[in-house]
């Protein structure tokens, strides 16, 4: 099975635009995979969706449930090893999720990383390198 990592962005973005390229990624791993969530990706999501100006695309309620949803359809994973590879810490984040998130699954199986972030711009500044664990997820 395919497990998949989104950052908030692209969660919010599948949220409020129904057609978007972000909601139908989201759909189809909700449809043939199964989405990662981190304890600080779940907090950043619930302080997001409570923000005041998406309540003219949203109601407050059917973000919250949205929220439950994903909670429920996700696999949690704790995050055991940190990883300071993109230069946007935000990014180390999700790339956190998806390192433990195969370690604590399976050790073998296909990642697909959605996001504003490409993978070829996470690593080393000076190199461009991105750690060989980072290359074996994504």
């Amino acid at each position: 099975m395919i497990r998949f990592v989104f950052d908030t962005n692209t969660i919010v973005s599948a949220l409020l635009f129904d057609n978007s390229v972000p909601r139908r990624a989201f759909d189809r791993a909700l449809d043939g995979g199964t989405i990662l969530v981190s304890d600080s990706l779940v907090m950043e999501l619930s302080r997001v969706l409570g923000r005041e100006r998406f309540d003219q695309y949203v109601s407050l309620e059917e973000r919250n449930e949205f929220l439950v949803s994903l909670i429920r359809e996700s696999n949690l994973i704790e995050i055991t090893e940190s990883v300071q590879a993109c230069r946007d810490p935000d990014d180390d984040r999700i790339l956190e999720l998806a390192i433990n998130g195969a370690r604590c699954m399976y050790r073998h199986g296909r990642f697909r990383l959605a996001g504003h972030e490409p993978v070829s711009r996470c690593g080393d500044p000076d190199t461009g390198r991105v750690p060989p664990l980072v290359r074996s997820c994504c």
